[in-house]
């Protein structure tokens, strides 16, 4: 009779660790979710980066008076964040008439240096 009383102390034991595995293992999956988010945020400023550059590369095709510094403004950008872009355009060869244009995001007031974008085209007149 003394084994089987002993029994219910191993399984008290086993719960246990089965409760230690299971919670670290849901800490390491909670934490790889923030990554994750943290990623995609990243990846939807450097596209809309991208984005804002060729289109001001395509504006200064059409009309080069458009080669003027700007600024674009989303209010609420991927659930919450204000993005600020500051666009500068710049000539850098008359010669082949080859344009860079530099996007600089600037996230809820502080400047994302990792972040910025540079587009660098030759704009062929027609």
């Amino acid at each position: 009779m003394k084994r089987y009383s002993s029994a219910g102390g191993f399984a008290y034991m086993e719960v246990l660790l089965l409760t230690m595995i299971v919670s670290t293992a849901a800490m390491l999956v909670m934490s790889g979710f923030r990554e994750a988010q943290r990623i995609n945020r990243t990846a939807a400023i450097r596209t809309a980066a991208v984005f804002l550059a060729d289109a001001k590369i395509a504006e200064i095709q059409n009309d080069e008076s458009a080669a003027v510094d700007s600024t674009e403004t989303f209010e609420n950008f991927m659930g919450g964040m204000t993005v600020v872009f500051l666009i500068e355009p710049e000539l850098k060869s008359v010669v082949e008439n080859r344009w860079t244009v530099t996007v600089t995001p600037i996230v809820d007031d502080k400047p994302q240096d990792d972040l910025i974008v540079t587009v660098e085209r030759v704009i062929i007149d027609r």
